[in-house]
C-alpha cells in the first residue's frame, strides 16, 4: 500500500512541476506583447524590401491604424484600405492581410518581430530577404 501512494504522490508532484515550467503567453510581460504595442496609435512604414529591392516609397504615404478587433486601416491622401492583423506573442509573430490587388497586399504575410519597442517593430520573413520597419507617427 505504501509502494501505491508513493507512487500516486510522485506522480502528482511530476506533473505538477513539469506543467509549471516554461514561459506561457500569460506570463509574457504585458509591456512586450505585440499585440499590446500596435494598437496604441498610428503607425508608418520606415523601410519595405524584398529581395534586396527598397520598396518603401509604396508604402510610405500611408498611416496605419490596428483595432483591438484585429483590423488594420491603412490610409493616404487619396484612399482608405481595410486588411486584417493578428500576433502571436508568445512566437512574436505579426500576421497582416489586405486583399489582393490592393496596393497594400505586398506586405500581407506572417512577419516575425526581431525587436519591438513601444515606438517600433523591425519584422522580418524567415529565410527570406523581406523586411519590414514601422513606426509610431
Amino acid at each position: 500500500m505504501k509502494n501505491i501512494m508513493y507512487t500516486f504522490v510522485m506522480v502528482v508532484l511530476s506533473t505538477t512541476l513539469l506543467s509549471s515550467c516554461g514561459e506561457s503567453v500569460e506570463d509574457y510581460p504585458e509591456n512586450n506583447k505585440i499585440s499590446n504595442t500596435v494598437i496604441n496609435g498610428n503607425w508608418r512604414v520606415e523601410l519595405f524590401m524584398t529581395s534586396s529591392q527598397n520598396r518603401t516609397s509604396e508604402l510610405a504615404n500611408y498611416t496605419f491604424a490596428f483595432s483591438p478587433n484585429g483590423t488594420v486601416t491603412a490610409t493616404n491622401s487619396s484612399m482608405v484600405e481595410t486588411g486584417s492583423w493578428s500576433s502571436n506573442d508568445y512566437t512574436n509573430r505579426l500576421y497582416l492581410n489586405f486583399n489582393v490587388g490592393s496596393a497594400l497586399h505586398n506586405i500581407s504575410n506572417e512577419w516575425y518581430v526581431n525587436s519591438s519597442e513601444y515606438n517600433v517593430l523591425n519584422c522580418t520573413i524567415n529565410n527570406t530577404e523581406q523586411v519590414l520597419h514601422i513606426a509610431l507617427k
